[in-house]
């Protein structure tokens, strides 16, 4: 497997026929034939008042 970088990347490859594993900042995600998300998660965050990022909540799903 060839490690790239960027979704223009992963565009180029799906509409060549071939499949991605993409590792977004949420963590692994698995699509479908149709380029839909099968499952993973949506990490929500925030800035604080002092510029660090936190973690409000993760929403998993599953198709």
């Amino acid at each position: 497997m060839v490690r790239r970088k960027g979704v223009a990347d992963a565009l180029g490859i799906l509409a060549g026929g071939g499949e991605i594993d993409y590792e977004g900042a949420s963590g692994s995600m698995d699509w479908d034939a149709n380029g839909g998300p099968r499952r993973g998660h949506i990490g929500i965050w925030r800035f604080t008042g002092d510029e660090r990022i936190e973690e409000v909540r993760a929403v998993a799903f599953e198709n």
